[in-house]
This record gives structure tokens, C-alpha cells and sequence, in this order.
């Protein structure tokens, strides 16, 4: 029988239970767990392990905020949300964390990758995705009120909510969001452009929203196209 090891991490309660920490591991030997501090400032605090949680690290983040949820979807990359809406990436297994992005959306509850790159968090009622390894993000309707609490993704997408709330995706490809965004084949030229761009392979008779933007995720022109009348 092996022996009960327990360490004191320093993930105090504070006044609250939302101190709580959570925990991911990236492999059998590296895990984070991440929270709060537990002081009133909720300083939003990681322990880090890479013998199997012999020995532990820590860092605090730059914010004041209780870390909600961690994910890797590589071993290298992972990213954590705060209860504020802070997004932090990681890109060396959790060693260091830059800010992303900053969602003014509410408490987020939970955030997974499908990849390195598209990955979904929930918020509320609401649903945000992005293609761009959480440069941006994009709201997608739900079709529910209820506050969603957390999810999964792995080829279909689950997600529950409160009041026995669950909803379901089938159309979530296993690299990415490309079914669920009901994407077509078209052409764009001439590349590179600098005064005009044209676009051509659409359904006259279908309306598309057309999002042009730049290295970093930020939207330059948003149009809605179609359908033609003739």
C-alpha cells in the first residue's frame, strides 16, 4: 500500500469557495493547478509540477482575478480564462503565461481547444469560438438563457448548463470548426490586393457574411453579400 502524501499548496479558501483551484495535467509528469491565493485581492495564482506533483512552483498572474479553467490542446500550448474574462496563453508547457485577450463578457466558466489554434469558452449564456489561437473571438448564438458551466470538445461538442441544460454539436470537425461554419469554396482575387478585391464561387440565391481580417485577428471589412435580385 502506498503512503498518503498531502502538501499545503497555499490555495486558501479566502471568503469564498471560488478559490478554489482546478487542475489539468499535460502529461504523466507535468500538471498545473491554478486558482486564487485566497488573500481579498483574489490574486490569481499557479503551482506548477514536473515530477509528477512531488515538488511544486508558482507564479502569480498580472490580474486580480480567480483563474476559472485550464486547457492544453498540445503539449506546449495551453491557456487558462479568469473568473473576470482575462484569456492567458502559454506556449512553454505552463512555465510562463502571456495575456491574450480580455472578454467583457461576464464570469467565464470554461475554455478547450480542439487544436493549437480554434478552441471555444463559454460565458454565461453565451458562446465565443476562435479560429486564431485566442487572438479573437466571435459569439455564436446558443439557443439557450440558461448559464452554460462547462464543456467538450472531440469531434462533437457537449456543453452543460444550469437547470439540467445540455447542448450538443455534430457538426464540429475533428480540426476545427469547419462544418459548423457552413463553409464553401470560392475564389479571391487578384493576391495580393491593394485597391480592389473580388470574390466569386458564391450561391446567388444564399446570403453570406463575409469577414476580411488582419494578422492579428482584428476585422477590417465586415459585409453581408447576397442574394442577388435580378
Amino acid at each position: 500500500m502506498k503512503k498518503k502524501i498531502e502538501r499545503s499548496l497555499g490555495f486558501s479558501l479566502g471568503s469564498g469557495t471560488s478559490s478554489l483551484p482546478t487542475m489539468y495535467f499535460i502529461n504523466d509528469s507535468t500538471g498545473l493547478l491554478a486558482g486564487s491565493d485566497g488573500s481579498f485581492a483574489y490574486r490569481g495564482k499557479i503551482a506548477r509540477t514536473t515530477n509528477g506533483g512531488r515538488s511544486w512552483s508558482f507564479l502569480n498572474l498580472t490580474t486580480n482575478s480567480v483563474i476559472n479553467a485550464i486547457h492544453f490542446p498540445t503539449e506546449d500550448t495551453g491557456y487558462i480564462i479568469t473568473r473576470s474574462g482575462n484569456i492567458y496563453r502559454s506556449i512553454n508547457k505552463g512555465l510562463s503565461w502571456d495575456s491574450l485577450i480580455k472578454l467583457g463578457t461576464g464570469t467565464i466558466s470554461d475554455i478547450f481547444f480542439i487544436n493549437g489554434t480554434t478552441g471555444i469558452v463559454i460565458s454565461g449564456s453565451k458562446i465565443f469560438n476562435t479560429m486564431n489561437a485566442g487572438i479573437a473571438w466571435y459569439n455564436e448564438n446558443p439557443g439557450t438563457t440558461h448559464n452554460l458551466n462547462s464543456l467538450f470538445l472531440n469531434g462533437s461538442g457537449y456543453i452543460a448548463g444550469d437547470s439540467g441544460t445540455i447542448l450538443k454539436s455534430t457538426n464540429i470537425a475533428a480540426n476545427g470548426l469547419n462544418d459548423a461554419y457552413n463553409k464553401i469554396n470560392f475564389k479571391v482575387y487578384p493576391n495580393p490586393a491593394n485597391d480592389n478585391l473580388f470574390i466569386s464561387g458564391f450561391n446567388k440565391e444564399q446570403t453570406r457574411e463575409i469577414k476580411i481580417t488582419n494578422e492579428l485577428g482584428e476585422i477590417m471589412l465586415q459585409q453581408t453579400l447576397g442574394p442577388t435580385v435580378n
